[in-house]
């Protein structure tokens, strides 16, 4: 059916900063996007379970099928050292949509931001 990818390119459109030079159609585009999704759902499970009410709609456009992939965004000791500027592009768009300030900063230093923006890089240097 044709309106497969529909989910996929409003999440392209809504995520923005994941689209700068590969077509929405991509796998690799919804591979990225199923990531940085999986972050905000993660994040938002953990405000709920904490009682906490700022920040629960940071997954909105996200899609749905991002929820089912478990994501640890607890920090680790030692903190992962970034040098993509596209971690602090993600780090600043995680706030942009909501997330409170400490659980961005919880989840900057998780295996999970690692491996988004690993995949991030990997992507764009190929």
């Amino acid at each position: 059916m044709k309106y497969k990818a529909v989910p996929f390119l409003l999440a392209a459109l809504i995520l923005g900063g994941c689209t700068s030079t590969l077509p929405p159609d991509d796998p690799r585009q919804a591979e990225l996007i199923a990531s940085e999704c999986g972050l905000y759902f993660a994040a938002e499970s953990q405000l709920i379970a904490a009682g906490r009410t700022e920040g629960r709609n940071m997954s909105e456009g996200c899609p749905e099928s991002a929820r089912a992939a478990v994501v640890d965004i607890s920090a680790i000791e030692p903190p992962h050292q970034f040098t993509s500027s596209y971690a602090e592009t993600l780090y600043r768009r995680m706030i942009a949509r909501g997330m409170p300030k400490d659980i961005a900063l919880q989840v900057s230093k998780s295996a999970a931001f690692k491996n988004v923006v690993d995949l991030r890089d990997t992507i764009y240097a190929s």
